[in-house]
This record gives C-alpha cells, sequence and structure tokens, in this order.
C-alpha cells in the first residue's frame, strides 16, 4: 500500500507525467503556428453590392393553336337544272374568274331563245309598219282629205304593237339568261379542291359540283378562350409560327375579334392576319399564335 501511494503523489493524477508533457508541447506548436500565419493569411472580404428595389409589371406571353383558312371557300352549283355534257376542269387545278368550268347540254334553250328572237324580230316590223301606216294617216288628215279618227286609231295600233314587240324582247332576254346558265363559270380565282360531277350526270341547283377555294390573302383563325377576350383588341400585333415552317416568327395582326362565342367551349373566334404574302402555307395547315 505505501508503494502505491508513493506512485500517486509523484505522478499528481491519473494520466501521468507524460501526458501533460505532450499536452504542453501541442499548445506550444499551435501558438507558434498562428504566429507565423499573421495577418496576411487572413481570407479577402467578398464585395457587396446593392440595388434599389423597384416595381415592374409581370409580363404573361399567350400562346395558342389555329388553322390555317381561305377568305373564298365555296362549293358552287349549277343555278339550272340539266344534263353535264362537258366538264373543262379536274381537281387541283388554278382557274381565273370567269373561267368556264362546266357546260350543260342546252340544245332545248338554244331554239327556245332562237324563237324569242324571231318573234321579237317580228314584232319590231309589225312596230314599223304600224307607225308607218300612222304617218299617211296623219298626213292626209292634214290635208283634210282623211278623218281624224283614223289617225287615232293608227296611233293606237302603234301603241300595242311597240308593247308586244317590248314583251317578245324581254322574252329574248330572259332565254339569253337562261341558255348562259348552263354554263357554269369560276366566280373567283383560286383552286379547285374537289370535282363532284361528271359527264352524262343530272344536276340540279343547290347540288354542289366543284369545290372551290381562294389561294391568297389567308388568315388564321384561333378558338380563345374566353378569360382573354379584354386582353385582345383589333390592330394589335402578334405572331405566327407554322408548324411546316419550324423556327420561323411570322409578323402578324389581329384582323377581327369575332364576339359570338361558342356556348359549349366557353370560346370566341380571333381572326389573325399575316402582314406578309410570300408565305408558303395552304388552308388547312396549322399555326400557333403568340402575343404578350
Amino acid at each position: 500500500m505505501d508503494r502505491e501511494q508513493q506512485i500517486t503523489t509523484e505522478t499528481g493524477s491519473p494520466f501521468g507525467r507524460k501526458t501533460k508533457v505532450g499536452l504542453a508541447m501541442l499548445a506550444l506548436c499551435l501558438a507558434a503556428t498562428g504566429l507565423t500565419r499573421g495577418p496576411a493569411s487572413a481570407q479577402p472580404v467578398p464585395p457587396v453590392e446593392t440595388e434599389t428595389v423597384r416595381q415592374s409589371p409581370v409580363i404573361r406571353k399567350l400562346e395558342l393553336s389555329g388553322s390555317v383558312s381561305s377568305p373564298h371557300a365555296s362549293q358552287i352549283s349549277t343555278l339550272v337544272p340539266g344534263l353535264v355534257s362537258k366538264v373543262h376542269f379536274d381537281s387541283g387545278a388554278y382557274v381565273k374568274q370567269g373561267d368556264l368550268l362546266l357546260e350543260l347540254d342546252s340544245e332545248l334553250e338554244e331554239a327556245a331563245y332562237e324563237q324569242a328572237a324571231a318573234m321579237a324580230a317580228q314584232a319590231a316590223g309589225e312596230v314599223k309598219d304600224a307607225k308607218r301606216r300612222l304617218d299617211i294617216a296623219a298626213s292626209l288628215a292634214k290635208r283634210k282629205y282623211g278623218p281624224q279618227n283614223e289617225v287615232e286609231a293608227r296611233q293606237a295600233e302603234v301603241e300595242i304593237d311597240t308593247a308586244t314587240h317590248d314583251g317578245h324582247r324581254a322574252e329574248q332576254r330572259r332565254r339569253s339568261v337562261v341558255l348562259d346558265r348552263h354554263k357554269l363559270r369560276a366566280p373567283f380565282d383560286g383552286v379547285i379542291s374537289r370535282r363532284m360531277v361528271e359527264i352524262g350526270q343530272w344536276v340540279t341547283p343547290g347540288t354542289a359540283v366543284f369545290e372551290l377555294v381562294a389561294m391568297k390573302n389567308f388568315r388564321v383563325d384561333v378558338p380563345v378562350p374566353q378569360d382573354y377576350y379584354a386582353r385582345l383588341r383589333d390592330g394589335a400585333d402578334v405572331a405566327l409560327e407554322i408548324d411546316t415552317l419550324p423556327g420561323e416568327r411570322i409578323p402578324a395582326k389581329i384582323g377581327a375579334l369575332i364576339p359570338v362565342s361558342d356556348p359549349d367551349a366557353r370560346t370566341f373566334t380571333l381572326r389573325v392576319l399575316p402582314t406578309r404574302t410570300d408565305i408558303p402555307i395552304t388552308p388547312g395547315m396549322s399555326a400557333r399564335v403568340s402575343w404578350t
């Protein structure tokens, strides 16, 4: 027991003298390191920038999809019934306004027109003869060689024959119009998208025989949700993107806001007009319209 007490007294703690010496040396090393680095090794302070807070509007870009359409797209029909005798154009053909598209058999109408023309010519001759007799009667009455009532009778004949002549001329004009309606002409420039008639087919007014589509002044019709109606106005600038022209933004303007909305979809139609005319597009193509 005396030996154990002596060892404890000499060391002064359970760690022993060697442990105290090690800790003292570690402290000296750390102090020496701090003195060696000095102020030059301190980390640089990063610069600080300030900015004044400003209020700016939030810009929302809208983009909607629509379809390219033509200002004129018509299903054309004949004005009179008849048998198709000639068809001059097929699907895909470009036509000019007034080009003859098809003809109906007009043999009977030609005969009726000729008859009306002959009757008008005959009536014109009768008017001429009645006027001649009137002049004679007037001349005799003036020289006291004939009664005045004869002049009045001849004058009545002239009026009756003139009215008959006018009626025959009106019938001739009517027959001319009906005969001309046996020929169907293009109402505007465009391309025939569909031909729906063949030679020998009987057609009636209201039955479509051609579908004609104008190929200029295209527009884009876009269904727009009703929430955006108040943000749009006629003439505003927008941009078009056509699927067949990827990456190209085409300048355009709002041509019309059609205020009648679709009650089921809650949308209305926005009509956009491109400001360029050299765009390779056709009706039916899809397009995107964007504006801010």
